[in-house]
């Protein structure tokens, strides 16, 4: 995990999706994986954390996770 990730995870939230190459899956730890619909594209581009090579999810402005 990155230095972001810890940090994130430190708060303790309830979800936490990274949204990158991993897909919808629940860092936190509570079981809360997610299932994209429709035209998203999971780990499908650049990733935008400095030094984090994991991709990024790309939202076509319609379709959603549940």
């Amino acid at each position: 995990m990155s230095a972001y990730s810890d940090l994130i995870l430190a708060h303790g939230p309830s979800l936490y999706w990274r949204l990158g190459s991993g897909g919808i899956t629940d860092l936190s730890g509570n079981g809360r994986n997610g299932t994209g619909q429709g035209g998203i594209a999971i780990g499908g581009a650049a990733g935008l954390i400095a030094g984090d090579a994991d991709g990024a999810t790309d939202f076509d402005s319609v379709d959603h996770i549940t």
